[in-house]
C-alpha cells in the first residue's frame, strides 16, 4: 500500500481531496488508485473495502520531472468503456459565451437583457436573481458594491468571455466554496508549461483580470494571489464542458473538477470524450475509441466551439487559436492535409469535384488549398470568401421561421453535385445537427404525440445517422431522434393508423439507442447506454410515452 504516488482507477474513488475513510482533508494519495487519505493508519484500516477497487483500474498516472503530467493507459479499452466519474466541485458560466449567472442558459445577445438588482450581472430574471446558484457571488459583490459593467454584454465581449470576465466566476465559485484546496492538491508547476494551457496569453489575463477583479474589486484579500491565478490557469486548462439539453433548452456551462480530470491531455483527435449526466454534477470520461495500453488518454477541451470540437474543422479551430494569440496546433490531425480523413475544412474542387486541401497546414488561415486529384489550386483568400459566405447563409437558415426548410434546402443545395461542399463539411454536419435539433423542439411544443409526414421523419433518420457516423457518442441526437419517432409512434397508435403491436414495432425498428424488445423492456445495445438510460429517464416525455407502448428501459 504506497502512498508515494498517485494513479487512477475505474471505480468510485474519491477525487474530492477528503480522506476515503473518514472524509476529513487529506495528505495522501494511493500509489496505485488514486484514492484519497488522511493517514497511513486510515488506509490500512480502509484496505479491505480498498482492496477490491484498487485492483481494477484502468490508467496510471505518469509523472516526470519537467514534464506535463499525463494519464496513461495499464490496459486495453474497448471503446465505450467508462473508465472513470468525476463529481464537479463548482459548476459555472461557459467559457464560449455569456450565460445567465442563475441557471446557466445562453443570453441573448441582440438585446440587453435583465441586471440582478444585487449585483448588476445578466440573468435571465427575477427567479434566476434569486437561485442558489447565484447566491455567493451576489453576496460577495454586494459587500463591498460592486457592479458588473454593462458595456461588457456589447458584441465585441463575447470572443474573450472565457478569460474576461466569466471565466473569473467560475474561479470565485469554487474559492467562495471553501474548496480550492482539493483543486489545489493537483496543481504542479510543470503542468503550466502544457501546450494545452493557454500559454502567454492565459497568463496575461490571468494577472490582469483575475487577481484584480478578486482582489481588488471584491476586496477578498483572504485568498492570495498565487493561489488565484494556480486555480484559474488549472480551470482554463481542464474545465469540463457542459452543454446538455434541459427539455427544449440548451444550457451552456462549463465545471470545475478536483479530480484527474485536469491530466488528460489535448488533442484534436481524442481517445475519450466528457458526458456529463443531467440532474447532477457528475461526469463521466468515456472510450470514444479501442484503446492500447500504453497510450495516452486524450480529450478534446474545445469548449468554446458551438458545436463538439470531432465536428469541428481544422480550419475553425486554428482561426480560434489565431484569436487568442496561441501558435497553431501541432497534432496529429491539424498537420494532416486530409484531417484524417475527415475534411471537414475541405472545398470540392470546381474542376475534378475531389478533396482541395491546405497545401500548408501549419499556416492554414493564409496558404494555398490544392486538389488532390487534379492539382488544381484555390487561392486562399478565395477559399475563405467561399466559405465565409457558406457559413453567413447557414446563419441565416438559423434565424429563418421555417427553419427545417431551409436548412434541408442548405444541405441539399451545398452538398449536392452542383455546391462547393460536401457531406462531410463542418457546416453541413452542423446543419444536419440543427436539423435534429429543431425537429425535436418542434415535437416538444406540439405536446404529448406528434406525427411527422413521411419525408420530415426519413430525413431527420438519415440526418442523425450521419451526424451519428462522426459522433457515435452524441447522445443529443440520438435523443432527439428517437423521442421524435416515438411520439410519432403514439400519434399513429392513437388515431388508429397502427395497432400497439405495430406502433411498438415501428419504434424499435427505428430507433438509434436501443436494438431489441426483451419482455417489454428495452436492450442497451452497449455499455455506453448506461448513461443513456439515465439521461432518457430525466425526461418525463421518454417515460411516459414509453409506457403507453408498454415499453420500460431495461
Amino acid at each position: 500500500m504506497d502512498l508515494s504516488g498517485t494513479t487512477g482507477d475505474q471505480s468510485d474513488v474519491n477525487h474530492q481531496g477528503l480522506c476515503a475513510y473518514c472524509k476529513k482533508d487529506a495528505k495522501l494519495s494511493c500509489a496505485k488508485c488514486g484514492a484519497n487519505y488522511c493517514s497511513k493508519e486510515h488506509q490500512t484500516i480502509d484496505w479491505k473495502i480498498h482492496r477490491k477497487s484498487c485492483s481494477n483500474k484502468y490508467y496510471e498516472l505518469k509523472r516526470e520531472p519537467s514534464k506535463p503530467t499525463e494519464l496513461v493507459a495499464s490496459k486495453n479499452i474497448p471503446c465505450n468503456t467508462v473508465i472513470f466519474q468525476s463529481q464537479a466541485i463548482a459548476v459555472g458560466p461557459s467559457l464560449s459565451e455569456p450565460v445567465c449567472l442563475g441557471c446557466l442558459r445562453p443570453l441573448i445577445y441582440d438585446v440587453m437583457s435583465p441586471l440582478c438588482n444585487g449585483c448588476g450581472w445578466p440573468v435571465c430574471g427575477i427567479d434566476c436573481e434569486r437561485s442558489e446558484m447565484h447566491q455567493l457571488e451576489c453576496q460577495a459583490m454586494q459587500n463591498v458594491g460592486y457592479r458588473f459593467n454593462q458595456d461588457e454584454l456589447r458584441s465585441d465581449w463575447r470572443p474573450f468571455f472565457a478569460m474576461k470576465p466569466g471565466i473569473w466566476i467560475l474561479v470565485l465559485r469554487v474559492l467562495l466554496s471553501g474548496k480550492s484546496k482539493q483543486l489545489l492538491k493537483l496543481y504542479r508547476s510543470e503542468d503550466e508549461n502544457d501546450n494545452n494551457a493557454f500559454g502567454k496569453f492565459a497568463n496575461v489575463a490571468l494577472r490582469s483580470h483575475g487577481v484584480m477583479f478578486i482582489r481588488n474589486e471584491l476586496k477578498l484579500q483572504q485568498f492570495k494571489a498565487e493561489d488565484i491565478m494556480r486555480l484559474g490557469c488549472l480551470i482554463l486548462r481542464s474545465t469540463v464542458p457542459a452543454r446538455y439539453v434541459h427539455l427544449s433548452e440548451s444550457v451552456e456551462a462549463a465545471e470545475a473538477h478536483a479530480s484527474h480530470v485536469v491530466y488528460l491531455k489535448q488533442t484534436c483527435d481524442p481517445n475519450v470524450a466528457y458526458h456529463r449526466m443531467n440532474g447532477n454534477k457528475s461526469t463521466m470520461v468515456v472510450a470514444c475509441k479501442d484503446i492500447k495500453a500504453g497510450e495516452k488518454l486524450t480529450v478534446s477541451k474545445g469548449y468554446w466551439f458551438p458545436t463538439s470540437l470531432c465536428m469541428t474543422s481544422t480550419f475553425s479551430r486554428q482561426q480560434w487559436q489565431n484569436l487568442l494569440g496561441k501558435n497553431p496546433c501541432d497534432c496529429q490531425r491539424c498537420s494532416d492535409p486530409s484531417e484524417l480523413g475527415l475534411y471537414l475544412s475541405s472545398l470540392k474542387c470546381r474542376n475534378c469535384k475531389d478533396f482541395v486541401v491546405p497545401k500548408d497546414t501549419a499556416n492554414i488561415l493564409v496558404t494555398d488549398w490544392i486538389c488532390k486529384a487534379c492539382k488544381l489550386v484555390l487561392k486562399g483568400d478565395e477559399f475563405f470568401k467561399i466559405t465565409k459566405g457558406v457559413a453567413d447563409e447557414f446563419s441565416a437558415c438559423l434565424g429563418s421561421e421555417n427553419k427545417l426548410i431551409q436548412l434541408e434546402k442548405f444541405i441539399e443545395t451545398h452538398s449536392g453535385p452542383n455546391g462547393a461542399l460536401h457531406g462531410n463539411h463542418e457546416l453541413i454536419l452542423q446543419a444536419k445537427f440543427k436539423f435534429c435539433e429543431t425537429t425535436y423542439k418542434n415535437s416538444i411544443e406540439t405536446g404529448a404525440a406528434y406525427k411527422f409526414d413521411c419525408k420530415e421523419l426519413s430525413l431527420l433518420k438519415k440526418y442523425a445517422t450521419d451526424y451519428l457516423n462522426f459522433h457515435p457518442l452524441s447522445y443529443q441526437v440520438t435523443f432527439y431522434h428517437d423521442l421524435v419517432f416515438l411520439k410519432n409512434s403514439i400519434y399513429t397508435l392513437e388515431h388508429g393508423e397502427r395497432t400497439k403491436e405495430e406502433a411498438k414495432k415501428f419504434y424499435i425498428e427505428n430507433n438509434l439507442a436501443w436494438i431489441g424488445i426483451c419482455n417489454g423492456r428495452l436492450q442497451r445495445f452497449c455499455g455506453y447506454c448506461l448513461q443513456m438510460e439515465e439521461y432518457l429517464t430525466l425526461h418525463t416525455d421518454f417515460l411516459v410515452l414509453s409506457r403507453r407502448l408498454d415499453l420500460a428501459v431495461l
